[in-house]
């Protein structure tokens, strides 16, 4: 049995082989670049999306003659130091009781498949 194997692997022409070896390690050479490029790319999105959140709500802290519900794929609620939503809105899915954030920093809610990225500014 090993003999009909290693005979049948020895009847292929060399270069068919060589090529067959090249393909093999160029494909999982691929793979592994495709699949660690995905993963940086995710970190630099979430980051990304972190720092752009961050920046839009000191902007609108500071700007605070005007309340803009929404800007850019931000949604802002405001509330009262009661805790009660005094304008803004609320996209779908997400739940405005979420408690305050006591340090800032921007916080992560999934619910149905959906992530939100939420930051408090006191």
């Amino acid at each position: 049995m090993n003999n009909i194997l290693k005979n049948s692997i020895y009847s292929i022409p060399i270069t068919i082989r060589v090529t067959l070896w090249y393909t093999f390690f160029i494909t999982i050479l691929i793979s592994i670049m495709i699949t660690s490029s995905f993963f940086a790319a995710n970190t630099f999105i979430k980051t990304e999306s972190r720092e752009e959140l961050t920046e839009a709500v000191h902007k609108l802290s500071f700007k605070q003659k005007k309340f803009t519900n929404f800007d850019d794929g931000i949604f802002f609620i405001k509330y009262s130091n009661e805790g009660v939503i005094i304008d803004g809105l609320i996209p779908d899915n997400f739940d405005p009781t979420l408690p305050n954030i006591k340090r800032p920093e921007v916080k992560t809610y999934r619910h149905n498949g959906e992530e939100f990225l939420y930051f408090d500014a006191h």
